[in-house]
C-alpha cells in the first residue's frame, strides 16, 4: 500500500485527507476482487467487464469513486494499461452524464427522501436547544457534567452550521490566538483555524476543505455575528482542548471525520429518528434558499427558448438588454 500512495504523490500532491480516502478506496478495490495483496500488479483490472459486473451492483456515485481510484491506479503504469485507460474512461464519462442528467431534475434519492426534514423543522430544532440552554445552564458551573456538555456543543453545531454549512470541515477546526497563528502558522497555509483576538473569536481560517484546490483558503469573519460569538465564548470557557469540537468521553480529542459524523447524525435520530449528517443538512439548508428560483431544467428550457429566437445565449441576451 505505501509503495503504491508513495508512486501517486509522485505525480500528484495528496493531502493527507485525500491520501486516507485513498487507502481505504485502493484496499476496497483489491478487497472486491479477491486479491489478498496489495501491490503494483493492477492486471486484476484488464478483466474490464467482470470489474463492471461487480461495480455496477452499486449506486452511480460510488461506481464514479470506483473507476476514478482505477484510473489512478491504472495511471501509474500508462503504457501498460493503455487500452483499459481508455475503456474505464469512455465508462467514467458515461457515468458523469448519467449522475449529471439526475442531478438536473433536482429530486431526492430515495436514501434522501427517507431522511429529510423541512428547513423550519431544523430552525425549530435550533430554537429548542436554544430554550433548553436557558433553562437548564448556569454560567456559574465551573465543570460541564456529560449532559450540559453535549447540549452546549450540539447547540453550537446547529448555530454554527446554519450560517457556515462547512461539511465535516468542524472536525478539524482548531482554536487559536490571532498572534500563535501570524508567529508559527499564517505562512504555512494548511490546517483550519477559530481566531481569537483577546479570547474572543473572530474569524475561520479554513485551507482544508473539500473543493479548497479550486476556490483556496477562505477567511470568514464573525464580526457581525453576535450570537455566534457569544456561544463561541460561552462554549471556550469549558472546551480547553484547543480544538472546536471534541470527543464526548474523552473532551481533550477531537472528532475523527466518522465521529463527528456520528456526533451530527445522533443529534437528528433523537429528535426526529432521522439519519442526517453534514452532506444532505447542506442539501436541506440549499433547498429552503433556493426555493422560489427556477428549477435547473426550466433555466435550460428559457435558455433553448432565447437561443431559438434570438440566436445566441441568454448572457449576450442580457448584454444587449438596456437599463
Amino acid at each position: 500500500m505505501d509503495n503504491i500512495i508513495s508512486q501517486i504523490q509522485e505525480e500528484r500532491t495528496l493531502k493527507p485527507s485525500t491520501i486516507k480516502q485513498y487507502r481505504t478506496s485502493i484496499k476496497k478495490i483489491f478487497d472486491m476482487f479477491n486479491d489478498e495483496n496489495i501491490s503494483t500488479d493492477f492486471d486484476f483490472l484488464k478483466d474490464t467487464k467482470k470489474v463492471m459486473e461487480k461495480i455496477g451492483k452499486e449506486k452511480v456515485t460510488q461506481q464514479k469513486n470506483r473507476i476514478g481510484m482505477i484510473l489512478v491506479l491504472l495511471g501509474l503504469d500508462k503504457e501498460r494499461y493503455e487500452k483499459e485507460i481508455d475503456i474505464y474512461r469512455n465508462i467514467a464519462q458515461k457515468l458523469r452524464d448519467k449522475h449529471d442528467g439526475f442531478i438536473d431534475k433536482q429530486i431526492k434519492t430515495e436514501k434522501q427522501e427517507a431522511n429529510w426534514i423541512d428547513y423550519k423543522q431544523y430552525i425549530r430544532l435550533l430554537n429548542k436547544y436554544k430554550r433548553e440552554i436557558k433553562k437548564s445552564f448556569s454560567h456559574s458551573h465551573k465543570k460541564l457534567d456529560k449532559k450540559h456538555y453535549t447540549l452546549l456543543q450540539e447547540y453550537l453545531f446547529l448555530l454554527l452550521f446554519n450560517d457556515f454549512p462547512f461539511r465535516n470541515v468542524y472536525a478539524t477546526i482548531k482554536v487559536i490566538e490571532e498572534k500563535e497563528y501570524d508567529e508559527k502558522y499564517r505562512d504555512e497555509h494548511t490546517g483550519n483555524w477559530l481566531i481569537l483576538k483577546n479570547g474572543t473569536p473572530y474569524e475561520f481560517i479554513i485551507h482544508e476543505y473539500k473543493t479548497s484546490g479550486s476556490y483556496g483558503m477562505k477567511t470568514i469573519s464573525l464580526k457581525k455575528k453576535k450570537s455566534i460569538v457569544n456561544a463561541l465564548k460561552v462554549w471556550l470557557k469549558y472546551n480547553s482542548s484547543g480544538y472546536l469540537f471534541t470527543q464526548i468521553n474523552d473532551r481533550s480529542k477531537p472528532h475523527s471525520t466518522n465521529s463527528f459524523t456520528r456526533f451530527v447524525q445522533n443529534i437528528f435520530l433523537k429528535e426526529f429518528n432521522k439519519k442526517i449528517g453534514t452532506t444532505l443538512l447542506r442539501n436541506i439548508i440549499i433547498s429552503h434558499e433556493k426555493k422560489d428560483e427556477p428549477s435547473i431544467l426550466e433555466k435550460q428550457k428559457k435558455e433553448e427558448d432565447i437561443e431559438n429566437k434570438y440566436h445566441h445565449s441568454s448572457e449576450m441576451n442580457d448584454k444587449y438588454a438596456k437599463k
